[in-house]
């Protein structure tokens, strides 16, 4: 819960990519709900209401004639980030809406922010966080005014963005393989190790050799899978070679 310390911080602080300010109610609720699923779809934040851009307390008077309600002061709307979807899922659509706003600012270098996020069907906040996060990476830049300016893309980055990630699903893929190749052959493995034992258990005597014969694998093979049991503590051999035997530890 956020205390007057907490918000009079946030107001010095102005505004930020997880705080907004708004020195009125706007007229029409979808402008509202707009503002605050933008915030909700990145990283959470807080709206500020009765606030200006010169980050000053403006006091506002909200009167409903139905039901009865009249209030005056500022509000606070505190935005938890959405948790339907995970990291990876949220900024796959993140670098999918990215991917759009790019090949419109092509087509349409003098496109606006209120046609691009009229076109995506996102509010002109979503559209103004990535818009900010493109700039950031130098995949775009703006030049001129808001106003009588225009893009201009970097098709260097573009393309140095697509070798990356061309590169890391590559590397991904082939960590994914391997991990997959790796899954029966770590399950053999361990059904070799148990039969191993179970074996023992039968002939504490039993040879490498013997083993090896009884599973049809080879001596290294066996050598190797008693050698780990006896790191592990599982069995562990009493006297020689010869003459000696197993030991298992329950």
């Amino acid at each position: 819960m956020l205390n007057h310390d907490d918000i009079k911080l946030l107001i010095s602080g102005s505004e930020s990519y997880n705080s907004e300010f708004k020195v009125t109610v706007p007229n029409k609720v979808k402008e509202l709900t707009e503002e605050i699923c933008a915030i909700t779809n990145a990283a959470g934040g807080v709206l500020l209401i009765g606030v200006n851009d010169q980050n000053e307390l403006r006091a506002i008077v909200i009167d409903n004639a139905k039901p009865q309600f009249k209030t005056e002061g500022m509000f606070v709307v505190v935005v938890k980030r959405r948790k339907k979807t995970s990291e990876k899922t949220s900024e796959k659509t993140s670098e999918k809406t990215r991917e759009k706003i790019v090949e419109l600012i092509r087509n349409h270098k003098e496109i606006t922010i209120d046609e691009l996020a009229s076109t995506l069907k996102l509010s002109t906040r979503a559209i103004e966080l990535q818009l900010s996060a493109l700039r950031k990476n130098n995949t775009i830049e703006r030049i001129g005014s808001d106003r009588d300016g225009f893009w201009q893309i970097n098709e260097k980055i573009i393309q140095k963005n697509i070798s990356e990630t061309t590169e890391k699903t590559r590397v991904e893929t082939e960590k994914k393989t391997r991990v997959e190749n790796q899954k029966p052959r770590v399950e053999n493995l361990e059904k070799t190790r148990v039969a191993i034992v179970n074996a023992i258990k039968e002939n504490n005597q039993i040879t490498a050799l013997g083993l090896a014969e009884l599973l049809g694998l080879t001596t290294k093979a066996i050598e190797a899978q008693l050698n780990k049991l006896k790191k592990q503590g599982t069995i562990e051999r009493i006297g020689p070679n010869k003459g000696g035997h197993w030991k298992i530890n329950e």
